[in-house]
């Protein structure tokens, strides 16, 4: 496809990233990472600061930095690409809550603590303003954030953040009942 299109063109880099995606799924992170660098420094010259498929690919080389348990540049590369989805979607879009929720989580399993903790809470403020107290969604991130605070210690706050999950799901299946 760079014979056809050119390096720079957004058909050469999604042909490019998917290679990089594929060492990824096979598990062979330092083969996937020059790939995915390689993808940044090219879509860098053909798209602006806040287009949607930047935000991707940089999201993306922060997972795979995940993955590889280099959280602090994992967390440089998802707080890039947030800055461009708040840009491109607004603040309080939930899609933004989803990816937080998700980020916290890699970043608990890259032991991360602090980070994983920031972007769930983050991503709670969201669905509460967006969807209300008593969504599934509002559950589903406080027992994510409950197993964040309990792997740093925080049992105390865990056993809130689980309770008042669990209570959410509760009165949501008493209601379909």
């Amino acid at each position: 496809r760079e014979e056809s299109f050119g390096l720079h063109h957004p058909i050469s880099v999604a042909a490019l990233f998917q290679v990089g995606e594929m060492h990824v799924f096979m598990g062979d992170y330092a083969a996937a990472e020059p790939i995915y660098r390689k993808v940044l420094d090219r879509i860098q010259t053909i798209q602006g600061m806040e287009d949607i498929d930047k935000a991707y690919y940089v999201a993306e080389y922060g997972e795979l930095l995940a993955y590889m348990e280099k959280p602090e540049k994992a967390r440089t590369y998802f707080d890039q690409a947030m800055k461009i989805y708040k840009i491109i979607r607004g603040t309080h879009h939930l899609f933004n809550a989803d990816k937080l929720d998700y980020y916290g989580t890699l970043m608990r399993e890259a032991n991360d603590l602090n980070t994983a903790r920031a972007y769930q809470e983050e991503a709670l403020q969201i669905y509460e303003k967006v969807l209300g107290d008593d969504h599934r969604m509002i559950a589903d991130i406080r027992i994510n954030l409950a197993n964040t605070l309990a792997a740093s210690g925080q049992t105390v706050l865990a056993w809130e953040q689980l309770t008042k999950g669990a209570a959410i799901h509760s009165r949501l299946i008493n209601q379909a009942l």
